[in-house]
Parts: structure tokens; sequence; C-alpha cells
């Protein structure tokens, strides 16, 4: 992974000061923006140093402790800077080496963003975390459906949320057309092993869907079909198509995997609860998100992810999910819990659904004061958000 991939998923944004300022002005914009460094521009606007907590450390501990001298007289002038293109372990051991936490990132002389050795923790934290999880797949291959694609073509994104976390416990790729062009041209580009097609869709109907995939001349016209049907006497429709399989909705998990099994001619199981309940999950961080969504799955739950605050508030008035659980984080830009509860309290049928919000122990007090009324779980480490979770679903659901 390159520094420039931290950029676009961090921002580009820095905060800087100007050498004269003084370092009290210093101190009070890092107390109020909550960061440990800023970036000191010289009286020609160019990169003159780095202003660092440290700095101001040594200032107060080996000079005069009056912070009314000027940022200039105790920057580091001595910059250690990166490129977008270095790889992160270079800059890691670059970053160890001058025993530094922090370092700009320079384009031919022009600042392109600002990256922290936490940064590249994370990140090498995320890219073991995926290379462990390719190597698990590739393991499993043998004996689950990873990497088959199926489609669903349905309008109703109920239908998708519900089943796609069936076929997802055995890393499959799972596609969403909402309707019948939709379905047919994502039949045609990605070639899925398998669809399941509602009759009814609008713009094309399911019938014809399954129509035009059976009339082509390559080996999409081969895959089998399974039909979601609004009633038992729909199946008439169908007869001069080639369908594996009918479904009458709602269609459930336990109903639609043994026939799954039959076309793929495995014995791969799943443990499917006696009763399902979906909720919506959204996080920053993938790695917590991922193992939350693992143990919400193994109780029953359907785990609907949400990318944003506007997915999150439209799925929770479409879906009526069981309850919510969204990650507080300090730079509301990246998730804004208090909007997504503000604006559910709003709406009469999501007024009502369960807000639980998670964060670390580290920002608990600002998760606290941004949104006092919603349930809080404050974690250290994933283990300990997992057991406190299940109290509380133990204690509220």
């Amino acid at each position: 992974m390159r520094i420039q991939e931290i950029l676009e998923t961090k921002g580009k944004h820095v905060w800087s000061i100007a050498q004269h300022k003084t370092i009290q002005e210093a101190v009070e914009m890092l107390a109020l923006q909550r960061i440990g460094v800023l970036l000191v521009m010289g009286d020609d606007k160019e990169l003159a140093g780095i202003l660092s907590e440290r700095d101001i450390v040594r200032q107060c501990l080996h000079r005069d402790s009056s912070l009314g001298g000027t940022v200039g007289e105790i920057m580091t002038r001595e910059i250690v800077s990166v490129a977008p293109e270095d790889d992160i372990r270079r800059v890691l051991a670059i970053m160890s080496l001058n025993n530094i936490r922090h370092a700009p990132v320079l384009k031919d002389g022009k600042i392109e963003g600002l990256v922290s050795i936490r940064d590249i923790a994370l990140a090498q934290l995320k890219e073991s975390l995926h290379e462990n999880l390719t190597l698990k797949e590739y393991i499993c291959a043998s004996r689950n459906l990873m990497g088959r694609k199926i489609l669903i073509a349905d309008d109703d994104p109920r239908i998708f949320e519900l089943l796609k976390p069936v076929f997802e416990t055995q890393q499959c790729a799972v596609l969403w057309a909402k309707d019948g062009e939709e379905g047919l041209k994502a039949a045609c580009e990605y070639k899925p092993d398998l669809i399941l097609v509602d009759s009814l869709m609008p713009k094309m109907s399911g019938y014809e869907m399954i129509e035009k995939i059976r009339e082509r001349d390559d080996e999409v016209r081969n895959v089998p079909v399974m039909v979601l049907l609004e009633k038992e006497s729909m199946k008439s429709f169908f007869d001069r198509l080639e369908i594996a399989h009918f479904f009458i909705k709602p269609v459930e998990a336990q109903t639609l995997w043994p026939e799954v099994k039959k076309i793929f001619g495995t014995d791969a199981d799943i443990e499917i609860p006696e009763t399902s309940h979906s909720m919506i999950l959204a996080g920053i961080q993938d790695f917590i998100s991922d193992r939350l969504r693992e143990y919400l799955s193994s109780l029953g739950y359907a785990v609907m992810m949400a990318e944003d605050e506007n997915e999150v508030i439209r799925k929770a008035s479409t879906l009526s999910p069981q309850f919510i659980m969204v990650q507080f984080w300090e730079d509301s830009k990246m998730l804004d819990t208090v909007k997504i509860h503000r604006e559910l309290q709003k709406n009469p049928s999501t007024k009502s659904i369960p807000f639980l919000v998670f964060c670390s122990s580290r920002i608990e007090s600002e998760a606290l004061l941004s949104d006092p009324h919603a349930d809080l779980l404050v974690f250290d480490e994933s283990p300990d958000l997992i057991a406190k979770l299940g109290i509380y679903l133990k204690s509220h659901l």
C-alpha cells in the first residue's frame, strides 16, 4: 500500500500556522482542533518547519516556561517528508529511524497532506487483515461456494438485504438489480452462477428478463434461475422457461438454502437461525465492523451495512430494522452519528428503533457530549466491544 491510498481515505487537509505566531496561539489551535502537530509556514508561504506537542513540552522544560515566544523559535526545522508514491513500509522505517510521529507528504515541493505513524499502523493492519482473509478464502474454496456470483433482481431492497447475508456466509459475491432491465444487463456483464428473479418488477418483468436470458447464444443462457412469486398460481406463466425452483414470498433462508445446495451440488451448510432479525451497521474501522457483522450474523441477525448517514436513514425508513448500530468518530465528516439520530427521531416510522452508538474509550467524553440521549458502548479492543454488545442485546432486545 502507498501513502496516496491513505490520503484518499483520510483526506489531504492539513492544519498550519505562520512562524511569527506565538506559542500560545499554536497551543490553542492544537487544543481546538484536537490534533498533535502543525505545519509551520514561512513568510514566503513555503513550508518552514513542523511544530509538535513534543516541541512545546521541550520549551516548557528546558527554556523559559512562558508561551509568549514565537512558533519559529521552537519549531523543528529539519523536516522529514515523504512522497505520495512511497510504500507504507518504507515510510514506517523512515519515521522510526528519525523518531518522528508525523511526516508531511510533498509532491514537487507542494504539500499534499500529512500522515502519522498511527495512519501507517492502521493501514498495515488493514492490509494484513485483507491478506489473511484472502488466504482463508483460498483455503476454504474447496469446501464452500467462495467466489460464486449471485445476482438478485428484485425492486424491493428488503429482499436483497435479507438474502445477501445468506450467500455471504459462503463468501459469495452478491449483486443487486432493482428492475428487470438492470437485471438483464448485470446477467450479461457479470455472468453470475445463479440468478434470483422477482416475477413482478418495473421496466421489465421477471418473465421478460428470463426469456431474454434464455434467448442468448452464450453461457449466460444456461445460468440456473430461481423465481420469487407473489402467489403459487403464477407458476404456470413460466412453463415455457427453464426454472430451477420457485419460491413464494416472503422467502426464508431455511427454504432457500437447501435448493441452492442442490443447484451447486455442494454439502456446504450454513447455520440458519429459527428466527431472523435485521439490523443496520455503520462503522469507520473495517476490522471492527467485520467482527461485529460476524458476531451479529452468528446470532441470527441479517446485518445490513451502510456507508454513510443518508444510507442509514434510507434503510431504516424502508427496512424497519430491529436496531441500528453506528460508530462515533471525532470527525463528523467521516460519519455524523448526531445527524443520523436526529433524522431518525423526526420520522415517526423510525423514532422507536433502538439507536446504539459505539466508540473507543479514548473519545468517550466527546461521544457523550455530542449525543447524550443515545445508548453508548465504549470499548478498548474488539473482544471487549463484542462482550458488551452481547450484554446489551440480552437486556434491551
